[in-house]
């Protein structure tokens, strides 16, 4: 795991996130988001996946995300 944060962070609340909806990390912002770019730029063209998915979802509602960087298949 790279990083967990609150999925309120993202800009909108991490409902992209959830239904992995297309275009997703275009929500995340600060830590997450700087996260994302490096990856982006250093590691997904050396076959490192990112992963992404929520931990919890307190009130029914989306919780804490983590980034994990993953390898193999």
């Amino acid at each position: 795991m790279l990083l967990r944060f609150p999925g309120q962070l993202c800009s909108d609340g991490g409902r992209a996130i959830n239904i992995s909806e297309i275009g997703w990390p275009e929500t995340l912002r600060g830590e997450a988001g700087e996260l994302y770019l490096r990856w982006e730029r250093d590691l997904k063209s050396r076959g490192f996946p990112l992963g992404v998915r929520f931990f919890d979802f307190p009130g029914r509602m989306p919780g804490d995300v983590g980034l994990f960087l993953t390898w193999g298949r």
